[in-house]
C-alpha cells in the first residue's frame, strides 16, 4: 500500500463519517476520546477474533476520527 492510497482511504472514511454524523459538528475532546476508544475496541475485537479485513476497517476509522479532529473539529486544535 502506498502513502497516497492510505490517505485516500482515510479521506473516504472522513467523508463517510461526515455523511453519517453531519459535517461541521464540533466534537468535544471527551466525545472524540469516546469515539476513538469505541473504534479501538472494535479493532481489538476484530484482531482477537482473527478478522483481518474488519480489523483494517476499524483501524482506518480510528485514523479518520483522529485526523478529522486534528484538522480543526476539536476545541484544542482549531485554528481560530
Amino acid at each position: 500500500m502506498t502513502y497516497e492510497t492510505l490517505i485516500h482511504e482515510i479521506e473516504h472514511e472522513i467523508d463517510r463519517g461526515n455523511r453519517k454524523h453531519g459535517e461541521g459538528d464540533l466534537a468535544t475532546d471527551i466525545q472524540v476520546v469516546s469515539i476513538l476508544v469505541e473504534e479501538l475496541g472494535e479493532y481489538a475485537q476484530a484482531i482477537m477474533q482473527n478478522r483481518p479485513e474488519d480489523a483494517r476497517k476499524e483501524l482506518l476509522q480510528v485514523a479518520a476520527v483522529a485526523c478529522n479532529h486534528l484538522m480543526g473539529t476539536g476545541p484544542h486544535f482549531s485554528s481560530k
